[in-house]
């Protein structure tokens, strides 16, 4: 008789890797699938906050951290001065690949299997007892389901529901690496302790330069209808900063991802089978961070699993109702006022200007990225923008 897992969990990236590795622990037989061999590109600025590395919940190996980041320096659409916040830590660059690499070996010695190379291509059937799946390396049947498979997903599909969202419900992220001499790098990002954010001319749109050990990140993001534009404006975008660092101008290799805009979109799945990560549409669409809400969700999704598992007369079927409203305690609150903010700010020309008048409002990215409440506070104790107005 073939081999029934407990869970199996599709993609291998924060959200998966979480999940696998919490179940794991809780004695649940996981098997972790990923499309790709490891280690393998990944499209992300590479910066996890300090509210991501709390929720990991493990101490990240000195040889994975590029940078301590310990201040934020924002930018104005047209290179005006930057307004600098300081604070202990806001989080570390990492380089993904190896970041991800290093959760999916978590996750293995929490006791979950792993297999690379094995994409998942649907659900053969959904019986009251256990999920049959096909994968390009055979059939395989399992208790519970979790697709952590990114925006376009393939287990978000198998379940009915659109594998792609409308233009206006996702963001299109493009990044590069750019060569950088470490001593240059220091002066220019204030001794490799600083990530810069952009203030561009798009709706809804930051761009970003991060600082690893002899690189940096670039890239944007932006509201994915304007996604015909933004090839030509990365490619300005790159040139610009390397004229202003004073170094020689350098081709980069440029890749792109789709994001959901949390906020309007959340998919917690159906039956046994629930949706973690940008899967389930958790992407900040203020600040574009989607590594905290991989992680947190990845974890929420494999607790409540494990719990309906565990506890007698309990069904699985009736998870994807405790992770919707555990999600909405703790996520989706958050992710809705971000995204009021994301559409009241506009194409953050206010929003600079809003800055640069009161530098201490840029307490407010500093909260962003430490603070799992950040946005809730910045509301409710009016340290945003003042009255609405008009964005320009």
């Amino acid at each position: 008789m073939q081999h029934v897992w407990d869970l199996v969990v599709v993609g291998a990236g924060p959200a998966g890797s979480q999940a696998a590795r919490t179940a794991a622990a809780r004695g649940l037989r996981v098997l972790l699938l990923d499309k790709e061999e490891f280690p393998r590109p990944k499209t992300c600025g590479g910066l996890v906050s300090a509210k991501a590395c709390a929720a990991l919940g493990l101490r990240l190996p000195t040889a994975l951290g590029e940078r301590r980041i310990e201040s934020v320096r924002l930018v104005g659409p047209d290179g005006e001065t930057a307004v600098t916040r300081t604070a202990p830590f806001l989080g570390w660059t990492v380089d993904r690949a190896a970041l991800d690499a290093f959760l999916v070996e978590e996750a293995v010695r929490a006791g979950a299997e792993f297999r690379p190379g094995t994409a998942f291509l649907s659900i053969e059937n959904a019986a009251s007892g256990h999920i049959s799946l096909r994968t390009s390396r055979g059939n395989l049947r399992a208790y519970a389901l979790v697709g952590a498979d990114g925006s376009l997903s393939s287990v978000a599909g198998a379940l009915g529901q659109s594998r792609g969202l409308p233009a206006w419900r996702t963001a299109l992220a493009l990044s590069a690496m750019l060569s950088l001499p470490a001593p240059r790098l220091e002066e220019v990002f204030n001794g490799g302790r600083t990530v810069n954010f952009y203030c561009l001319p798009l709706p809804y749109a930051f761009g970003w330069a991060f600082p690893y050990r002899e690189r940096v990140n670039l890239g944007l993001g932006a509201w994915s209808g304007a996604g015909a534009v933004l090839p030509q404006l990365m490619a300005g975008f790159a040139r610009q900063l390397q004229l202003s660092w004073g170094i020689t101008l350098q081709a980069v290799e440029v890749r792109g991802a789709y994001l959901p805009a949390g906020g309007f979109v959340f998919r917690p799945g159906r039956g046994r089978v629930l949706l973690a990560g940008d899967a389930a549409g958790l992407v900040d669409p203020f600040s574009g961070e989607g590594i905290y809400f991989a992680l947190r969700s990845g974890k929420l999704a494999a607790e409540t699993l494990a719990g309906c598992l565990g506890t007698p007369g309990a069904s699985p079927n009736y998870a994807p109702r405790l992770y919707a409203a555990a999600c909405r305690r703790e996520l989706l609150g958050e992710l809705r006022l971000a995204l009021a903010l994301a559409i009241l700010t506009g194409t953050k020309r206010r929003f600079f200007r809003s800055i640069s008048a009161h530098p201490e409002r840029l307490e407010l990215l500093v909260q962003i990225m430490t603070n799992p409440r950040a946005y809730r506070a910045a509301f409710f104790r009016a340290q945003t923008l003042g009255p609405p107005a008009r964005a320009g």
